[in-house]
């Protein structure tokens, strides 16, 4: 943490903050999404099996 501060010269203090908000915001993001996410699943909207098969292709994941 020292030498990041120092490397980007602020203090050890605006480092942890930093930091910090950082790891809180990152959370936040998520839970939104995971919360969203849940929604959806309670209002039954699901990817059908082709929308599915096609994004598992896209990122060249194989269903097994």
């Amino acid at each position: 943490m020292d030498k990041l501060a120092k490397k980007i010269k602020k203090d050890r203090s605006f480092v942890i903050n930093e930091s910090i908000e950082t790891y809180l915001d990152i959370h936040k993001w998520q839970i939104g999404h995971i919360k969203k996410a849940v929604k959806q699943v309670d209002h039954g909207e699901f990817a059908s099996d082709k929308e599915l098969a096609k994004a598992l292709k896209k990122w060249h994941i194989s269903r097994k």
